[in-house]
């Protein structure tokens, strides 16, 4: 078994090979980093290849040997743990702190709740079907929808209405599938014109919960590439577009 995880791995590998570098990036930063990463492959023309998952699902594959050259959490935490188990080249790097908000879609009994508080009072009264979230065993934006929600006084709600994604990609898609009455999504998701249409976001405040630090790291398998990418992140062009996403500056 371990000779096949081994060949596969050198396999995969081999494709990686003049295919540019290979990126593995927390779900939420999804769309922002396709269009990142097709502005990196036309004003330099090296292309980029994705991995999209939650910050926990992608740090146990780069425990396992995944050949990525970059890993972009959701979390600083993410990258801090992969740094004390020895698995990166140079300190992680902040690339912006994302927002968490709920949305509530249209026709959600939810609907009446103009505010935090009155969401908080409308869930605590049980006025729902189910909310969506993120799994806060691996992925962020679970574990601050969590906190948000205890802060709401609300996490006590009968968690078997609680419909949990495996990274907040798929918590999104649970949130527009129907029988969700609220949803607990980044505000980068929720800007998108095919998200936005379908109902109502309310922010949450920042204090609610943990700060969700975008950060990136180099993998010790980086090569020129990658190093390039990595720098081209860290431009001032990059941090202009991921505010217009939805993410806010980080402190100096």
């Amino acid at each position: 078994m371990r000779l096949l995880v081994a060949l596969a791995l050198l396999f995969f590998s081999s494709l990686a090979a003049g295919a540019g570098p290979l990126v593995a990036v927390a779900a939420n930063l999804s769309k922002p980093m396709e269009a990142l990463a097709a502005n990196f492959a036309h004003d330099s023309g090296m292309g980029v290849r994705l991995t999209i998952g939650s910050s926990g699902d992608l740090l146990r594959q780069i425990r396992q040997g995944a050949p990525y050259e970059i890993y972009i959490a959701a979390a600083a935490s993410y990258t801090q743990r992969a740094q004390a188990e020895n698995l990166t080249d140079g300190e992680p790097k902040v690339l912006a702190l994302a927002n968490l908000g709920a949305f509530i879609p249209a026709g959600s009994s939810l609907e009446a709740a103009t505010d935090l508080a009155a969401l908080g009072r409308m869930l605590a009264a049980g006025k729902y079907q189910r909310i969506a979230m993120a799994n806060p065993e691996v992925a962020p934006f679970g574990v601050a929808a969590k906190q948000a929600l205890e802060k709401m006084g609300v996490w006590t709600v009968e968690q078997d209405r609680v419909l949990l994604g495996e990274n907040i990609a798929q918590a999104v898609q649970f949130t527009l599938a129907g029988g969700v009455d609220v949803g607990f999504i980044p505000e980068s998701y929720a800007l998108l014109p095919e998200v936005a249409t379908h109902g109502r976001y309310l922010p949450i405040p920042s204090g609610f919960h943990d700060p969700l630090a975008q950060t990136m790291v180099l993998l010790r398998s980086a090569g020129t590439e990658a190093r390039a990418f990595f720098l081209f992140l860290q431009s001032p062009t990059t941090r202009e577009f991921l505010l217009r996403s939805g993410y806010s500056a980080p402190a100096p």
